[in-house]
């Protein structure tokens, strides 16, 4: 029987929404994010981290999950904080991983809400 995983790390180099704003992004930087699995959505979850596995080291600039993160810690339920790039050394337990996009993950280049000038930044960032 094979295992099924509760948590994973995506090394790349990533560019998240600035906390608060309202479409804004952080400059791109190189790290890792850290995830465990989110209680309610395991397959939905699995399904988004086996696809970043398909692509992994491919090149490929690639979205996944929400923008906003909820926020569970946040007493007035404020859902907007952003995903934290990880540097190696880090010892914080994972974050719980954003609520994931119906279609999975999207690709560059595929037709809908990917913003082809972050795109352009993250494939400049990652030479």
């Amino acid at each position: 029987m094979g295992l099924t995983p509760t948590w994973v790390r995506i090394s790349g180099v990533f560019a998240v929404p600035v906390p608060m704003s309202s479409g804004a992004y952080q400059t791109p930087r190189r790290g890792y994010l850290y995830f465990r699995i989110r209680p309610g959505a395991e397959r939905e979850s699995r399904r988004d981290w086996s696809q970043l596995k398909s692509v992994a080291a491919t090149g490929q600039v690639v979205g996944f999950a929400s923008y906003w993160v909820p926020n569970p810690s946040d007493p007035r339920g404020n859902p907007h904080h952003s995903l934290t790039v990880r540097m190696d050394g880090d010892t914080a337990p994972p974050d719980v991983y954003p609520i994931p996009f119906a279609q999975g993950i999207v690709r560059a280049g595929d037709k809908g809400d990917f913003d082809e000038a972050v795109a352009a930044e993250l494939r400049k960032a990652s030479h």
